[in-house]
């Protein structure tokens, strides 16, 4: 697999940010116990810095996860390699998605748009009696700006019962090339307003306050501000109107609570099955997600006058969390898409978490048929056939990377075919949908289409 589809994976869950530092979006979960999963939504917003463009405002899904290894708060998504009391250590990636989109600026007319990334690298941090210090590197691994940014961040965590105060600061360090993508002017772009610009590396200061408050036991609202002093070779840029911005994140979670389960380490004691595998094949489908498909209407959808896009996939499942009723994933899949003639057969890579209510056979503990809903992230290697007409049906841009969502039906198949081999294994129909989430999102680029898949799959529990 290819190095800048392995780490876009790893990436795919994080949350980003524009020029504020990355401080801004952390969302702390590391208080709850490890194996801790979470769902929730945020929304940012505040001043700009390039020139005609004056407040931003966008939604953002959050997905938050604690385990003793891996780790999502909302701000990067990571595989911690050590940890102990007062030292960590992990590979990390992140979402930046700066983003102008200089058509829809007059100010900035000739300019060329300057487009989200994806960003991986290293971080640590040390906790000490005043204070955590951190350092993380990382790189653009699309090769958008080609460059590298390093955050040098002191933050001084405050507890007070069911309120957390964090107020931080963060030092950031900018190489050329991604000061030169998005606040230089390339020979190109030059016109007598806008001569040529060459910014070269950048430090620039964000000071902010990151807040927390429990409001129950399993949720809490969360508000983070930040401001953001720009390097004076930005600032001078003459795309860039001002020197400071202002960000607010704010939003709220649900904690799933408890510690993930665990399978006994003595392999003769009985336990809770802890895996899945799942295989489906599916085609593509003419109408959104909600509501026809899961109406049970299927129509399909043509890419050419004798091509129905066809899938198939492998998804590989760990559960959070089980209960009698219901049990909670975390999903990581790739399909792989069939649409030729119109283009040559690529994958696409999803992480998700999806929640799966159980109903049992009458005067029985075995599982009689399931139902749910997964949400999460999709990454493309080639643009669906479906959503590169919806791209010329609203003159819009195209984003690799947009909102995940999976609705699954199965029935236990051991109900079917009498075999204990089969037991935990499941059979059903399957509804798989990339979205834009309406153009109201940066992080997918402002993409108002997205693709839709139906189809069959066969599941097991391990």
């Amino acid at each position: 697999m290819h190095r800048r589809t392995l780490l876009t994976l790893f990436a795919i869950l994080a949350v980003g940010s524009e020029t504020t530092a990355q401080e801004i979006f952390r969302t702390r979960i590391s208080d709850y116990p490890v194996g801790t999963p979470g769902l929730g939504g945020a929304v940012f917003t505040g001043t700009d810095n390039y020139i005609g463009e004056k407040t931003d405002f966008d939604q953002v899904p959050l997905m938050l996860y604690e385990g003793k290894r891996v780790f999502a708060d909302g701000n990067s998504l990571g595989f911690r390699l050590f940890r102990n009391d007062w030292f960590e250590f992990a590979p990390l990636a992140r979402v930046r998605f700066q983003y102008i989109d200089t058509t829809e600026v007059p100010e900035l007319a000739g300019v060329d748009i300057r487009k989200s990334t994806l960003e991986a690298g290293l971080t640590s941090m040390v906790r000490t009696p005043i204070g955590e210090f951190q350092v993380t590197a990382v790189e653009d691994v699309l090769d958008r700006y080609d460059g590298g940014e390093v955050n040098f961040t002191y933050r001084l965590p405050m507890r007070f019962e069911r309120f957390t105060l964090t107020p931080w600061v963060t030092r950031v360090w900018q190489d050329a090339a991604l000061t030169d993508y998005y606040y230089g002017v390339a020979r190109s772009e030059e016109r007598s307003l806008k001569p040529v610009y060459v910014p070269g590396e950048a430090r620039n200061w964000v000071y902010g306050v990151n807040t927390s408050y429990r409001i129950g036991e399993r949720s809490f609202l969360f508000a983070n501000v930040g401001v953001e002093r720009l390097d004076s070779v930005i600032a001078n840029s003459p795309i860039v109107e001002s020197s400071t911005n202002v960000r607010g994140f704010a939003g709220a979670s649900y904690i799933f609570g408890g510690e993930a389960p665990q399978r006994s380490r003595d392999k003769k004691a009985d336990g809770p099955p802890l895996w899945s595998w799942r295989v489906h094949w599916a085609y593509q489908l003419h109408h959104n997600i909600f509501p026809l498909p899961l109406g049970g209407i299927w129509t399909p959808s043509r890419v050419t006058p004798d091509t129905v896009p066809t899938q198939i996939g492998l998804t590989l499942s760990r559960v959070l969390k089980t209960s009698e009723r219901a049990d909670l994933f975390a999903r990581a899949s790739v399909f792989r898409h069939r649409e030729q003639p119109f283009q040559d057969d690529y994958h696409s890579y999803n992480l998700s978490m999806t929640g799966l209510a159980k109903s049992y056979a009458n005067h029985s503990d075995k599982v009689a048929f399931r139902w749910g809903l997964g949400f999460g992230m999709s990454y493309v290697e080639a643009i669906p056939g479906k959503e590169v007409q919806l791209l010329v049906n609203y003159n819009d841009d195209y984003s690799r990377l947009l909102a995940y969502i999976e609705a699954q039906l199965d029935f236990a198949l051991d109900r079917i075919i009498k075999s204990r081999h089969l037991e935990g294994c499941f059979i059903g129909v399957l509804i798989t949908h990339r979205s834009g989430v309406f153009g109201g999102s940066q992080l997918f680029g402002g993409v108002k289409g997205g693709s839709d898949w139906g189809g069959i799959h066969l599941e097991c529990m391990q």
